[in-house]
């Protein structure tokens, strides 16, 4: 968006960072600062076996989507931020991120995740018209409208998350004691709530 700086910082925020931030701040902080990697959940392992090429290559097709790449790394340079879309159809502007355990309605961090995949196809004018949430099946279960809102709700998620995980000091956490439960990092986070 006109106005912004380019960010020089050297670690990029990327749309997995925002998703992790939407779900626990703490989380992505101590997934950018402490630990090697995110642990995989239950879901997330399912989730990756969902992802393979061949299986998003087919989930495309099956979704209409026949010049669709799969797996495309992209970055802004203005918002030094990153991604990987799952499955992008330049010819007709679609972006699909896939959630193997994703349920009616998609988490408000999986939004977000998509909202950050549309800005950086936006400013690699790659020109979305359509960003959509699917399942396997291939069943498309929600849909954010690509518009200027989506996209300053982007740049927001982006510098929230920066500032989060750049400070020295982890964020409070203040979660409901079943997300807690499910978290891969609760052995070291700072403030269990088991």
């Amino acid at each position: 968006m006109p106005g912004h700086p380019e960010y020089t910082s050297p670690r990029p925020v990327t749309a997995t960072l925002v998703k992790l931030h939407e779900w626990c701040p703490l989380l992505a902080w101590l997934a950018a600062n402490t630990a090697p990697g995110i642990a995989p959940t239950p879901s997330m392992q399912q989730g990756r076996r969902s992802h393979a090429p061949d299986e998003l290559t087919r989930i495309a097709r099956q979704l209409g989507l026949q010049h669709a790449m799969v797996q495309v790394p992209l970055h802004s340079t203005r918002h030094n931020a990153s991604g990987t879309i799952d499955i992008l159809d330049p010819e007709t502007g679609t972006i699909i991120e896939v959630k193997a355990t994703a349920r009616r309605r998609p988490h408000r961090s999986h939004l977000a995740q998509l909202a950050v995949y549309t800005l950086l196809a936006a400013e690699n004018n790659l020109h979305p018209r359509r960003a959509a949430i699917a399942t396997p099946e291939p069943r498309i279960i929600a849909e954010l409208p690509i518009d200027h809102h989506t996209l300053q709700w982007a740049e927001k998620l982006i510098h929230r998350t920066r500032r989060t995980i750049d400070n020295p000091t982890p964020p409070l956490a203040n979660q409901p004691p079943q997300k807690c439960r499910y978290c891969t990092h609760r052995h070291i986070c700072p403030y269990p709530n088991t």
